[in-house]
């Protein structure tokens, strides 16, 4: 019986080797796929950032890349993903509410020179929250993402879109002594 199983198990590694492919080289495209575009800041488990915009505004920049060098150019296309803010606030038990576009301005398209793996990166200018949009206590957010021109790349699932986040401020109307804070909808102080 033991003999049997051995000549058994022998003709199976020889069909195996006889039908496997004669290509013996395996490629590091043949495990990982093509190249894949990302932005730098949302590589790893942060995918946000938070933070207050002062008076005189703030600047952010976001980094696209690729995994691998190209041979020629990629034109990229820098862009709010309403989506993509959908898809945070679920994973994330939050309720961000998109930031106005009279909040922001960056300039929406960028290029990865050939053989680089990284593009200059992408100011974004951010102005101030308005005392109105202070007042409401929602935290307003700009999710920012990448793609090729013309879908020449795929984009790494979940790392390419990052979330910017402006808390609000309490306004005070007197000095020092009463200060407006933020309500926010889903607290309440009980008596």
């Amino acid at each position: 019986m033991k003999i049997k199983a051995f000549y058994l198990s022998a003709v199976a590694a020889i069909v195996t080797g006889l039908v496997s492919c004669d290509n013996a080289e395996l490629k590091y495209d043949d495990v990982t796929g093509p190249g894949r575009l990302f932005l730098n800041e949302a590589v790893g488990t942060a995918k946000s950032v938070s933070f207050v915009i002062p008076d005189d505004g703030s600047v952010y920049t976001v980094t696209p890349r690729i995994s691998k060098p190209l041979g020629r150019d990629l034109k990229l296309t820098v862009y709010v993903d309403e989506k993509a803010l959908d898809e945070y606030n679920k994973q994330n038990n939050t309720s961000y509410t998109l930031l106005p576009n009279t909040n922001y301005e960056f300039e929406s398209s960028a290029v990865i020179p050939a053989g680089k793996v990284v593009s200059n990166p992408v100011t974004i200018t951010l102005h101030p929250l308005t005392t109105e949009q202070n007042k409401t206590g929602f935290v307003h957010a700009l999710p920012i993402a990448v793609k090729a021109e013309g879908d020449a790349m795929q984009v790494l699932e979940g790392a390419d879109a990052f979330v910017l986040a402006a808390t609000p401020v309490p306004s005070c109307s007197r000095p020092m002594r009463r200060c407006s804070v933020p309500t926010y909808p889903w607290f309440r102080l009980s008596a």
